[in-house]
């Protein structure tokens, strides 16, 4: 990517953090940071945040501690899903939150895969594909290894086996 690619990169990159932080705000969203990974949410859901990292930590402290290390956004949304990776900004939707930490957890790890396997860069379809298909065989590993339950394991295994 070249220099200018970059700016413009980070400066959309920017914006798209800052409306999502303060649209947050309006909505009376609060927020919770852990080095330089922040989570936006109402009250409920940053409880829930609170005992997920807590788990993740206990579970693969390093993979939090990158987690953490890295400014990750997730911010809660009742029902919609976004991955950002020029931005690292991703939704929790509600979904997640009814199989408790360890649906928290599964979206926190498939984000982190993300963004180390695809970073920032614009790919080619076939190659991201190729690449995303390694990021959900990846994640459902984890959670294999981890002893996650099998219907938590199901979304990354069926999109896995495409292609």
């Amino acid at each position: 990517m070249s220099g200018i690619s970059k700016i413009k990169v980070i400066g959309v990159a920017a914006v798209v953090r800052f409306v999502i932080v303060v649209g947050s705000r309006l909505m009376g969203f609060r927020r919770l940071q852990f080095g330089k990974c922040c989570f936006i949410g109402p009250k409920p859901f940053l409880e829930q945040i609170k005992a997920a990292v807590h788990r993740l930590a206990d579970e693969d402290q390093i993979i939090w501690d990158s987690i953490r290390s890295q400014p990750f956004l997730f911010w809660y949304h009742r029902s919609g899903l976004t991955d950002n990776r020029i931005a690292n900004a991703f939704t929790i939707p509600e979904g997640f939150l009814a199989w408790g930490a360890e649906g928290l957890i599964s979206r926190i790890i498939y984000c982190y895969f993300l963004t180390s396997r695809l970073g920032r860069d614009e790919l080619p379809g076939s190659e991201l594909h190729l690449q995303h298909n390694q990021v959900m065989t990846r994640t459902r590993e984890w959670l294999i290894q981890h002893e996650y339950p099998q219907d938590l394991q199901k979304p990354f295994e069926r999109i896995a086996l495409i292609g």
